[in-house]
């Protein structure tokens, strides 16, 4: 997914620093059933008793409804990008970077990643900036996606490289040993004769001599 890179309007509300004041802001949204993608709250250096809080987005008439009841009021006088992507190793360094080669100064910035995905709001001095700074981030956002391209097919060949199986060495066939004796080797025994007891001959009987 490529950089996608878009103008934003804050909305902000100076609150008193105390316990619940998050809580009263927040609520005409929940009520509203508007979703926020960005809430940042902060107190000012040095001055213990005084924050400010900043969401986006707020749009429709409902949003902008519910950001009025929370006291908030439209930034229109910053000068904001959302940036939008895939989360990759040194993106926000990449963008940094190039933004400081270019002399474009950024006033303040938010950057998260949740679930892979980068997001970011960047302010700008002025709309002169913000518009620069949307074709230098958008040409970053080129040039890593083209990286990480590269990176993720040399990956894939050297896997395929490694897994290719080598030819398996053919074994020598041993010859089959030879029996003790060729001749009788598959010959059947001759089964042993079996011989009948001789009977006994009974003595004769002695025949009486007559007188």
């Amino acid at each position: 997914m490529a950089i996608k890179v878009k103008k934003a309007v804050l909305w902000k509300r100076d609150l008193e620093n105390r316990p619940g004041t998050l809580a009263e802001s927040l609520k005409p949204f929940a009520e509203a059933k508007q979703n926020l993608q960005v809430v940042m709250g902060y107190a000012y250096p040095g001055e213990r008793n005084r924050s400010a809080l900043e969401v986006y987005p707020v749009s429709g008439a409902k949003g902008e409804a519910a950001a009025r009841a929370a006291g908030l009021e439209a930034m229109t006088h910053t000068n904001c990008l959302l940036i939008e992507g895939d989360d990759r190793v040194g993106l926000a360094y990449a963008m940094a970077n190039e933004l400081a080669g270019n002399s474009v100064n950024i006033s303040f910035s938010i950057i998260q990643v949740v679930g892979g995905k980068f997001l970011a709001i960047l302010g700008f001095e002025s709309a002169g900036d913000a518009d620069k700074a949307t074709a230098i981030i958008k040409s970053v956002g080129k040039s890593t996606v083209k990286k990480t391209t590269a990176r993720k097919k040399a990956r894939k060949t050297t896997a395929k490289a490694k897994t290719k199986k080598k030819p398996a060495k053919k074994l020598a066939k041993k010859p089959a040993k030879k029996s003790a004796t060729r001749k009788t080797a598959g010959r059947k025994k001759p089964a042993a004769k079996k011989t009948a007891p001789k009977a006994k001959k009974r003595p004769a009987a002695r025949k009486k001599s007559k007188k």
